[in-house]
């Protein structure tokens, strides 16, 4: 379906080109290699809009079949690590704060970046002593 509404969406008119527009880490060779392979062999750059159930299916399973490196995080809104320990230390005033951002990955298509806070200690009544406090305040998606 995902698949589906990106072609539904893009302006490009010929296979190759959506291939390499649309998706971050699909270069030109592996494009031609897609493409030659849904055409059976011969180099027939199809319209994407154009393109049956079957074809898009196939494109589907391609997709899955190849790995593709991770995606550089261009399109995503990371808070960083300087606005996680400003926005901990503001809202529960703890005695350490520990935060960590990894890089930018991929499921099912899906781009995402694991950011995270952690603190212990602080003069937050809601805070209870020796106890685990878990706060989840973000979970964006682009």
């Amino acid at each position: 379906e995902l698949l589906k509404k990106i072609i539904a969406g893009t302006k490009q008119r010929k296979l190759h080109q959506f291939l390499c527009k649309e998706f971050s880490n699909i270069t030109p060779s592996y494009a031609s290699r897609i493409v030659t392979e849904l055409s059976g062999g011969k180099r027939i750059d199809i319209a994407p809009k154009q393109m049956s159930d079957h074809q898009i299916l196939k494109l589907h399973q391609f997709m899955h079949q190849v790995r593709f490196g991770d995606p550089d995080g261009k399109f995503l809104s990371p808070a960083g690590e300087y606005n996680l320990r400003l926005g901990v230390m503001k809202e529960l005033n703890p005695d350490m704060v520990a935060t960590y951002q990894g890089d930018a990955k991929a499921l099912e298509g899906h781009a995402f970046m694991i950011e995270a806070a952690l603190s212990i200690g602080g003069k937050d009544p809601t805070i209870e002593q020796n106890q685990l406090n878990v706060f989840r305040f973000a979970n964006r998606i682009p």
